[in-house]
């Protein structure tokens, strides 16, 4: 790193705008996806209609919650 190099810390306003966009983000997700788990019959019903096979309704919905848990997790977010 070059020692002339100053990195400017966002403020703590910014920063807690950012958690709480996230915040929503994620809940929405979540919302949306279980909300597909719970209204299975009219989910699959359009899952199917975009090509899937019906026996990977649910896998995609699992790597769907895995992907949603890595997002909320402040480490893992970058993936």
């Amino acid at each position: 790193m070059d020692a002339g190099s100053v990195t400017a810390r966002p403020s703590s306003k910014m920063v807690w705008a950012g958690r709480i966009l996230s915040g929503l983000v994620v809940v929405s997700l979540f919302a949306l996806n279980t909300m597909g788990l719970v209204n299975k019959a009219e989910s699959l019903k359009h899952f199917v209609t975009y090509g899937y096979p019906e026996s990977a309704f649910i896998p995609i919905s699992i790597v769907f919650f895995v992907c949603i848990l890595v997002y909320a997790i402040p480490r893992t977010a970058i993936f």
